[in-house]
Order: structure tokens, then C-alpha cells, then sequence
């Protein structure tokens, strides 16, 4: 098997006959008189020969032979585990001590049983799509001199919806009758994930109907009123996220 050492067994001669021995694949002589550690990826699946040669002064020399075969060695293959909490906007990190040495490793990640296009690499971000999926990583690690080995981790619980990042929606305008405010969203992130404004402006907690735009101009019949406005952003994968502003002064 590659990666170890062979030794040689010369059997049994007469009395008075001196040995020698090679190994060697083909008619290319690997190491003469010596053990042969296996340590060239190329001997793998390769026949070597052991000739061990016997003389002895007066007697014609004589040869005789073994073989073997040599195959891939075996590579330590820990089931990965997978780091992170399974919610969109996070990340899953594969963790998996594989060896000896340094191994090639691929990556592949999966949603519920389906391959992720592109995913091939350590880390998972979770993005909106993968709302509801059940993630696993299937590692194949590879080294020359060895059999390529796959393992796969346990499947994590479904993904949950992420939490949209946001501030305080403001408003802007002076509070008077006849003038304009306007609505200043605030900051809406997603991860990368579009995030869907909605409006809707009130007048001392009550819905204005029609006052879904960024701006509200002030009637008369807003008069003595405080106006907020509250902000509703969505985005595919998370949860719909609603703030709402503090209220103006009341209307003059």
C-alpha cells in the first residue's frame, strides 16, 4: 500500500551462497539491497518486482522473484460539521480535520437534496431562496497516492427568514396646514436582497387613506393633528419589517 515500506525476505539459501536483492517495476530498479518506501504516487497500481539473487563461488548464480501490487492508501475522512445558525443573512462554515498532511479538498452544498448553483466552496451564505431548505455539504477530498474519498455532513433544521437591518424612518417639512412633509426611509438592508418601501402616513394613529406616497400635504382637516408615518420594507427570505417615525408637532 502506498505510503509504507517494504522489506525484503530473502528466504533460504545454502550454505555459502551470498545475497543481493532489488526491487524494481518493470526493468527500472527502485532501490538495491534496501527496504523500498513507497512514497512516489506513480507506484500506485504498479506490479514490483523483488529479485533476490544468489551467488556462491563455483555454482552458476540463481534468481528468484516475488510481486506485489501496490494500491492507494486511505485517507482520514471526518464527517464534516457544519458552523452557523441556518437563518438567511448568516453564514454556514464546513469544518473537517481531514489528512494525513494536506488534502485537496471540493466542496458542494445542497438544499433539500438538490445541488446549490456555485456553491462550491467552505462557507455558505444563506440567501432568500434557501428559505425553508434544509442545508447539507458533501466534501471530496482528493491526494495523489490516495483512494479520493467523499463524506457528507448532517442536514441542518430548515432555514429560517432573516431580520431586515434598518434605522428610524424621519420626517422632514414644517407641520403646518397647507405645506408638504416628507418621509425619509432610513437605511433597509437585506443582504444584498432588494427591499420593497411601502408608506403609509397617520394623523394622531390614524391611518390617512390614500397617504401612501413619501410625501403628505398637510389639509386643513389636519389641523391640531400629530403626523407620523410608518415605513414597511420586504424582501424575499426575510421577515417584513415595519418602523414608524415620531410624530411632528401638532399641525398649525
Amino acid at each position: 500500500m502506498f505510503g509504507q515500506t517494504l522489506s525484503a525476505n530473502v528466504g533460504t539459501w545454502d550454505s555459502g551462497v551470498t545475497t543481493h536483492y532489488v526491487w524494481k517495476v518493470g526493468s527500472t530498479v527502485l532501490v538495491t539491497d534496501g527496504p523500498l518506501k513507497l512514497s512516489d504516487p506513480a507506484l500506485v497500481g504498479k506490479t514490483i518486482t523483488l529479485a533476490v539473487t544468489g551467488t556462491k563461488p563455483g555454482f552458476t548464480d540463481a534468481t528468484t522473484t516475488a510481486t506485489t501490487t501496490i494500491t492507494a492508501a486511505s485517507l482520514t475522512a471526518p464527517t464534516p460539521t457544519l458552523r452557523g445558525l441556518p437563518k438567511v443573512g448568516r453564514t454556514l462554515t464546513a469544518t473537517a480535520a481531514w489528512g494525513p498532511g494536506s488534502v485537496h479538498l471540493a466542496y458542494t452544498w445542497f438544499a433539500n437534496g438538490r445541488a446549490i448553483p456555485g456553491a462550491h466552496g467552505s462557507t455558505l451564505r444563506l440567501r432568500g431562496a434557501l428559505v425553508g431548505a434544509s442545508i447539507r455539504v458533501r466534501v471530496t477530498g482528493t491526494k495523489p497516492g490516495y483512494t479520493t474519498a467523499t463524506v457528507s455532513s448532517r442536514a441542518t433544521g430548515k432555514v429560517q427568514r432573516g431580520r431586515i437591518a434598518t434605522t428610524r424612518p424621519t420626517i422632514h417639512g414644517s407641520a403646518k396646514v397647507g405645506k408638504k412633509l416628507t418621509a425619509a426611509r432610513g437605511a433597509w438592508r437585506a443582504d444584498g436582497a432588494a427591499v420593497r418601501i411601502k408608506y403609509q402616513w397617520y394623523a394622531h394613529g390614524k391611518a390617512l387613506k390614500g397617504a401612501t406616497k413619501t410625501t403628505l400635504k398637510l389639509a386643513k382637516k389636519l389641523k391640531g393633528e400629530k403626523i407620523t408615518v410608518k415605513v414597511t420594507g420586504s424582501a424575499v427570505g426575510y421577515t417584513t419589517t415595519k418602523r414608524t417615525s415620531k410624530a411632528t408637532r401638532r399641525v398649525k
